[in-house]
């Protein structure tokens, strides 16, 4: 089996990715704050291996709480391949920083920098001892 870990899934790129990967051979774990319906129903209609996190990445302080759901769900004893896609991005609000309030930068830090860097680091942790292929893939846009 091979296990995906995609945030960023309740549209544009983060769904097309995870929409491409709906097959038997993967298990795929989106996160989004707001989940998406669409790839649920497309995973439930071909019997497909999709677990649906809600979860707000700016909540940078139960990331960790967040992996743990997502690892208890891993069988080790099938895992071909180990692949964590950071795709999550914010880029509002759109103002210069002279504009920007001190809630607006922190924000926007958590959900682009430091969500996908607990991300990968707590990923690296836990797959240290894993015996197969492993992908950290970080996607990024101007804002982050």
């Amino acid at each position: 089996m091979n296990y995906y870990i995609i945030t960023g899934t309740s549209k544009g790129l983060g769904e097309a990715l995870a929409n491409r990967l709906l097959n038997e051979n993967n298990c795929l774990f989106c996160i989004s704050r707001t989940k998406n319906s669409k790839l649920i129903s497309l995973s439930e209609k071909h019997n497909t291996n999709l677990i649906y996190f809600g979860f707000d990445l700016n909540k940078a302080n139960k990331i960790e709480h967040l992996l743990d759901d997502i690892f208890e769900k891993i069988d080790i004893n099938k895992v071909e391949s180990m692949n964590l896609i950071n795709n999550a991005g914010t880029i509002k609000p759109i103002k210069t920083i002279e504009k920007l309030t001190s809630e607006e930068i922190i924000n926007s830090f958590n959900v682009n920098l430091i969500a996908p860097t607990i991300i990968a680091s707590k990923f690296i942790e836990r797959t240290l001892n894993y015996s197969c292929e492993k992908r950290i893939i970080n996607i990024s846009s101007g804002a982050a």
